[in-house]
């Protein structure tokens, strides 16, 4: 601590022109931190909204006998060894008897704003079964 008080920074007398400069490029600095800090958190607001909105159009095509999943995948990378997620999926059988799977998205869709393309069936015919999850307890 006695180095710091003998630089040459608190030694010498500053005018004050000179530490009104200085403490306007300090202002300066403290405010461009704080609009970087505030940008970056809007971005993400706004990259989570991006993704609830990209779950809940995915989830409007989903037949009304699917059952919705959350799943923990792996990437495929070679050195990743955790799963990634949670990721929902849609699965239901088509006329043909085969089973049939679509990704949703990272959230899972609202059942109250869920709109069908089909308007005798509702939003409650959707079913979110965490039974299956492929969960890790």
């Amino acid at each position: 601590m006695k180095e710091l008080w003998d630089s040459s920074i608190f030694s010498e007398p500053i005018s004050l022109p000179k530490l009104l400069k200085r403490i306007d490029k300090l202002h300066t600095r403290a405010d461009k931190l704080v609009a970087k800090v505030n940008s970056e958190e809007l971005r993400s607001i706004a990259k989570i909204k991006l993704e609830e909105l990209t779950s809940t159009n995915n989830s409007r095509n989903v037949p009304n006998n699917a059952t919705i999943r959350k799943e923990y995948v792996k990437c495929g990378k070679l050195d990743c060894l955790s799963k990634h997620g949670p990721y929902y999926y849609a699965y239901w059988k088509d006329d043909c008897g085969k089973l049939k799977k679509k990704y949703i998205g990272k959230y899972p869709p609202s059942i109250d704003k869920h709109q069908s393309r089909d308007n005798d069936c509702s939003a409650s015919d959707i079913v979110i079964d965490p039974s299956n999850s492929t969960e890790d307890f």
